[in-house]
Parts: structure tokens; sequence; C-alpha cells
């Protein structure tokens, strides 16, 4: 058995990416809304989005509870790279990180593209 306090929040769920999918396409410019579930309720969240050189292009700080964000559509003038990862972060009041979700890879579609 084990001895001590518990820690506030209450039981932690897995946090689980839902969408966009990997190695989804994107239009660059378009609305692009990542969605996920878990974690502990009173966590605040964190978005990470990086460049394939694992330069950090955006970060975003997220109300305890959130499970989605809405990826700004200047996002993609940051970076010439044709792909950019994102994933999520889970955070105690300290900011000390308590989960942490893979990484999810987007692929900018090329414009001009025809169907």
């Amino acid at each position: 058995y084990f001895v001590g306090g518990g820690e506030r929040g209450g039981v932690q769920q897995p946090l689980t990416l839902h969408a966009p999918q990997d190695m989804a396409r994107v239009k660059p410019g378009d609305s692009v809304v990542l969605t996920w579930k878990g974690g502990l309720q009173d966590h605040i969240s964190r978005v990470v989005v990086i460049d394939p050189m694992n330069t950090v292009l955006l970060t975003g700080l997220l109300r305890a509870g959130a499970v989605s964000y809405i990826l700004p559509p200047w996002l993609w003038t940051k970076t010439d790279a044709r792909s950019i990862a994102w994933s999520l972060e889970s955070l105690d009041g300290s900011g000390n990180v308590t989960a942490k979700t893979e990484w999810r890879t987007l692929y900018r579609e090329p414009s001009g593209t025809t169907p």
C-alpha cells in the first residue's frame, strides 16, 4: 500500500490527440483545429509547434480543461519547410510538464495544385 497525500486534481487521464491525423495535408492560410482529450482538468495545456529542424514556431498556453486550439493562419509564413509537427503538454501550477503527447506531422499542401 501507499502512504502519503495524493496529487491534487484527480486521476490523470492519458493525453490523446484526435485531429488532425498524423501526416495530414493542410492548405496554408486555412484554419486548422487541433483537438485532444485527457490530462488533469486543473492543469493548463501547452501546444508546441516545430519545424523539421526542431525550431519552435509557436507555443500556446491554454486554460485548464481546454480540448482544442486553432492554429493561426499566419503560421506557415514563419517557415519555408514543407511540414510542421505539433504536440501537447499538460502543465501543473508550477509550470512542470506532467504529461506529453507524441508528435504529429502536418504537411503543407502545395499552392496552385489542380484537382
